[in-house]
């Protein structure tokens, strides 16, 4: 677990660097981007054109920004859901039932909040 810890903080895993979706919505959807894309381009002069580009190009910086906080909020809240049940262990012991109990109601206050 450390050493993927380690290659993601240095950068050597990048995971939103696998594969597209091979999903059929995601297809079509990306055809229909492309699409309209190209039309749009056909009918705009250059000074549009670069316009768009530029708009596109900070369009895709938000869209990381989000994906980046997106995935800290959840790596952040795995951490801390291994902390619970750490404590929860301690607490409970051996006593299984009772730690799905708690566990249970914690996830749900979690999502609730």
């Amino acid at each position: 677990m450390r050493k993927i810890l380690e290659e993601l903080y240095y950068g050597n895993i990048r995971p939103c660097e696998g594969e597209f979706p091979k999903e059929e919505e995601y297809r079509v959807a990306t055809n229909q981007v492309v699409a309209i894309e190209s039309a749009l381009m056909e009918r705009l002069d250059d000074v549009s054109q670069e316009l768009y580009r530029q708009l596109t190009f900070a369009l895709i910086a938000c869209d990381s920004l989000e994906a980046a906080r997106i995935y800290a909020d959840g790596f952040r809240t795995k951490i801390l859901s291994l902390r619970i049940i750490r404590m929860t262990e301690q607490v409970v012991g051996a006593d299984t039932e009772k730690f799905s109990q708690l566990f249970y109601a914690f996830n749900i206050r979690l999502t609730l909040t």
